[in-house]
């Protein structure tokens, strides 16, 4: 059991209007009907008003005395303070006139015959409704928003004149503890200045553990509403208009552990404990797209082996170093959609997403920079008088390309290793409704920005090279034909850059859109590099079949092919 709020007990009465008071001090109001009349010399001294005072000293009408006939808690909260207002109140009526008492009616009709006995508390209402000069006890929110009922007053232990009204009974609520399952407080005949001096708790009966015939799922919604109820301010607002006074964060605090406590019979965890939602819904979706990403990945790096197989002998050094770092970086970028798919519960699936598409990526541009350095050398080349001979300047030209190649790939790896070390991406609970107890998953670090900026700006370095590359060389696109895909790839990456941050900075995050982003962002520009270089190999491969290397790395015009030959025998790839 587990209490939700207070509620006043107030005393209602049929008289002249609202100023009547009773005093809560040694005044044996109810006390076994030693007070029978309304002009009794101890009702009419309590009172302050003097018209009051008056009206009640020449009023000789019989005090019609109304009372629950059930058992409730509304007559325990009453009899417990008429016992702390009045200790010989008890010999008329002992404890089992009470919250729990079985017997409630044999014990008031034996002992309070002149009583009038109502069952619940609207019925209490209607008597004093109807009965003149009658007075009876009843649950403040009854008749919290009417009208027509008065309102007697009480002079509490501490001397004040006090109204039932729901704070002035939040007043006396202190040090609340738990006894048993109960909430024990304060709460009748409190000492405490301006404090009601008749209250007691509400409560919810929850049936727990093998009690219980509800499946977990709908006990924990009975428990989220009963918490929904006493911590929600809306919640708590709508019960103190509706006349309850609320528990207070002391109280608050007790009942939210006691419920947090409660478990489910199944699996033994707590029913309120924080639960992870269902994330990457719907699978359809995710599924399809992850299978698009693999199945185009699958055929681009298909294209990328088959070319490698077909024409790997007339293949020079440097472009053959080229093609396998663009099938390595390829595959442990479409490896990284994998792990994009997966919800990201642990710290493992963060950093393998991080790891695998960052040097993925960093190897598959690394190698386009290094091929567009080639180009640059090409052109120069083509400039320049001097001439090496072929083999020489392909060692050169391969030593060179590692060594570049290996310093940018070197960079993401040291940046990789410091994020990772200083500020881990981690999977961190995400959308948290405190409400329904719940929370999703997303992979983050404490300085997201600072990261995602190094590399915005190592990816954008490369990139800014590539462009500049290809501005120098689209002239001579007919000398060197991967010129053009290389623009044609440069000029996708920066786009698809562009719009992925675009979109992470304005999007809500959420893990399901960090995939969908991720996934049509990785696939696409993956599969339309490789394909945009190995495409047209394998189609002139196909088409001629004793097509040299030298005609497919490079178209070179008559004029060139005779200066070529004045000077030397020397291959532009």
């Amino acid at each position: 059991m587990a209490h939700t709020v207070f509620m006043c007990v107030c005393v209602c009465v049929c008289v002249l209007n609202s100023s009547f008071c009773f005093s809560s001090v040694a005044n044996p109001v109810l006390s076994g009907c030693q007070i029978l009349y309304w002009n009794d010399t101890d009702l009419v001294n309590a009172q302050l008003d003097l018209p009051m005072k008056y009206y009640l000293g020449n009023l000789s009408e019989p005090i019609a005395v109304g009372a629950r006939a059930d058992s409730s808690g509304t007559t325990g909260i009453m009899t417990a303070c008429l016992s702390a207002f009045y200790p010989p109140w008890t010999e008329s009526f002992p404890a089992s006139f009470a919250m729990w008492a079985g017997n409630t009616n044999a014990n008031v009709s034996a002992r309070a015959a002149s009583l009038h006995l109502i069952s619940q508390n609207f019925g209490v209402a209607g008597f004093v409704a109807v009965t003149p000069y009658a007075l009876a006890y009843i649950a403040f929110p009854t008749i919290a928003k009417e009208n027509i009922f008065h309102l007697a007053d009480m002079i509490n232990q501490n001397g004040d004149r006090v109204s039932a009204y729901p704070p002035n009974l939040a007043a006396g609520l202190t040090n609340p503890t738990f006894n048993s399952d109960l909430v024990t407080a304060q709460l009748i005949d409190s000492p405490a200045a301006g404090v009601w001096p008749i209250g007691g708790p509400t409560y919810v009966i929850l049936r727990t553990g093998t009690g219980s015939t509800l499946p977990c799922t709908s006990q924990r919604e009975l428990l989220l509403f009963w918490k929904w109820t006493i911590t929600d301010p809306v919640a708590q607002a709508r019960l103190s208009f509706d006349g309850y006074s609320t528990l207070g964060p002391a109280a608050h605090a007790l009942v939210m552990n006691r419920l947090e406590a409660i478990t489910c019979i199944d699996d033994g965890l707590s029913i309120l404990a924080n639960h992870s939602l269902v994330q990457h819904v719907p699978t359809a979706g995710m599924i399809g797209l992850l299978s698009a990403a693999e199945i185009l990945g699958g055929i681009a790096l298909i294209g990328i082996i088959a070319y490698l197989v077909l024409d790997w002998q007339k293949i020079p050094p440097p472009a053959l170093f080229f093609f396998i770092a663009m099938l390595f970086g390829a595959v442990l970028n479409y490896i990284s959609v994998g792990w994009f798919y997966l919800v990201p519960t642990h710290s493992y699936i963060c950093q393998l997403r991080q790891w695998f598409v960052a040097i993925g990526f960093s190897v598959m541009f690394a190698a386009i920079f290094v091929r567009a350095f080639q180009i640059q050398s090409i052109i120069l080349l083509s400039k320049s008088s001097k001439i090496l001979s072929s083999k020489t300047r392909q060692v050169k030209s391969l030593i060179r390309l590692i060594g570049t190649f290996s310093i940018i790939v070197a960079v993401q790896l040291v940046l990789l290793i410091i994020w990772t070390s200083v500020d881990p991406w981690v999977p961190v609970h995400h959308q948290v409704d405190d409400l329904r107890a719940t929370y999703t998953y997303i992979c983050s670090s404490n300085n997201n920005w600072l990261w995602f900026g190094l590399e915005i700006a190592y990816y954008g370095i490369l990139l800014v090279f590539g462009f500049i590359v290809v501005y120098r060389s689209w002239d001579l696109k007919h000398l060197v034909i991967e010129s053009k895909y290389l623009a044609i790839s440069v000029y996708n990456s920066a786009v698809i850059m562009i719009i992925v941050i675009i979109l992470f900075a304005t999007l809500p995050s959420n893990d399901n859109l960090v995939f969908y982003i991720s996934a049509a962002a990785i696939g696409f520009l993956t599969t339309f590099s490789v394909i945009a270089f190995i495409g047209p190999k394998l189609l002139r491969i196909s088409g001629s079949g004793s097509t040299s290397t030298g005609a497919s790395e490079m178209s070179t015009s008559t004029h060139n092919t005779r200066r070529s030959k004045s000077k030397g025998s020397a291959s532009l790839v």
